[in-house]
């Protein structure tokens, strides 16, 4: 059994080359007419419907474009843009649909819309990516119940509960009558305690971080075809490490690989990473154009195990991953159902078998994460995902004789 107690993710340790960004109401279109565009800017181009960061000062001019000048623009992804009728819609593009469903839509099969259907009643066309965040703005913008709006300030989002123009004061996080907390934002979702509360993108999705001396990282809830992990050595260095596959579980024999569907992967655990100062994760996951993509969290830390490196000893045989659903179930006496369906999590118990030398470290061990959300790892060894979950844990030490002590844990895992 291992832990990795994750590094709190600040602000500047979130890289410039990350593609998820919180809206922040000054995203433009592109101009051509000699304007003065500066390192980090970002602009939108309705031709290619994607959004481009500036990596270079310069002065804009008809020719290059956005998209055939690599030297001085990034690609970020996909922009939003608000749904409407007769337009051409490509694989891969995003629509928002702010005054109805208040979603954002990504399209996964070419077309010219019409009036009828929207994308919320269209699935064969369209895929629902979450909330279509908007920035808040205190300029007397009229807001109506079922808003989101995104606060850069407090990374959080704030949904109207009470129909109102908005002012300079109190700011949605001030103000629990008219704006309730939402969640964190897309672009910090990843980094709070939950991966339900997952960034969902189209296509791709990439993080650079520079979290520091960590040597463990682990990813929940992810969603897409393959993932990739690039380590430098420095932002911009020299690449000490990679790591990339099809999130896909084995399969389990001939017949499973032969006949049945894939079984998609949602938790990747890598361990012994190279530690460096100002070492630069870059963390990408990928589907087919216009399928969406995801990461419900993301941990890097330190990974520090129960029982000590070069010693015997570890997790044992019979170790069990708990699913649980916190959905309202009600049962009536006719035998139906009613449910109403919520977050699912999975909770951890198993033995740890370790050398009574070391079990008064095991126990401090387990002690300074009792209230502290961490990664709980029984096994790295593929095949056992199962016995890995984020939550919140516990356990009780047997010093069963002279040479042996045994740890019983139990991780109440988080949604």
């Amino acid at each position: 059994m291992n832990i990795i107690n994750p590094v709190t993710i600040t602000d500047a340790m979130i890289g410039v080359n990350s593609t998820v960004l919180e809206p922040s109401g000054s995203d433009a279109e592109w101009s051509n007419a000699s304007v003065a565009y500066t390192v980090g800017q970002t602009v939108k181009r309705s031709t290619t419907r994607k959004r481009y960061r500036c990596l270079e000062d310069h002065t804009s001019a008809a020719s290059p474009l956005p998209e055939a000048d690599p030297t001085r623009w990034l690609d970020i992804g996909f922009a939003e843009y608000p749904w409407a009728p007769s337009t051409a819609y490509v694989a891969g593009d995003i629509v928002t649909r702010n005054t109805t469903t208040r979603k954002k839509y990504s399209c996964v099969v070419a077309h010219t819309s019409a009036a009828s259907p929207p994308p919320e009643d269209d699935p064969e066309r369209w895929v629902v990516l979450g909330d279509a965040e908007q920035a808040w703005s205190g300029s007397a913008v009229s807001y109506q119940v079922g808003d989101v709006v995104a606060r850069s300030t407090t990374h959080r989002k704030y949904k109207c509960a009470v129909a109102h123009t908005s002012a300079a004061s109190p700011l949605p996080e001030d103000d629990p009558t008219r704006w309730v907390d939402w969640g964190p934002t897309d672009r910090w979702a990843p980094f709070d305690a939950y991966s339900s509360s997952a960034v969902l993108t189209s296509t791709s999705v990439t993080y650079v971080l520079t979290p520091g001396y960590v040597n463990a990282l682990a990813m929940y809830g992810l969603t897409g075809a393959q993932y990739s992990v690039t380590i430098r050595d420095a932002p911009g260095g020299s690449v000490i490490f990679s790591a990339s596959d099809f999130l896909l579980e084995p399969p389990l024999g001939w017949y499973e690989y032969l006949f049945a569907p894939p079984r998609t992967l949602s938790k990747i655990v890598l361990t012994d990473l190279p530690i460096r100062p100002e070492a630069e994760f870059t963390i990408t996951v990928t589907a087919a154009t216009g399928r969406p993509v995801g990461i419900g969290m993301i941990v890097v830390g330190d990974f520090v195990p129960l029982a000590q490196p070069g010693k015997w000893g570890g997790t044992t045989h019979g170790a069990s991953a708990e699913p649980v659903t916190y959905s309202y179930i009600k049962m009536a006496e006719d035998g139906t159902a009613t449910i109403i369906r919520r977050h699912k999590a999975t909770n951890l118990r198993c033995q740890v078998v370790i050398p009574r030398e070391d079990a008064d470290f095991a126990v401090s061990v387990v002690q300074q994460v009792l209230d502290v959300p961490v990664a709980w790892v029984a096994t790295d060894k593929r095949g056992y995902n199962g016995l890995t979950t984020f939550g919140i844990g516990s356990g009780s030490m047997v010093y069963d004789s002279f040479g042996t002590a045994s740890f019983e844990i139990f991780v109440k895992g988080l949604i």
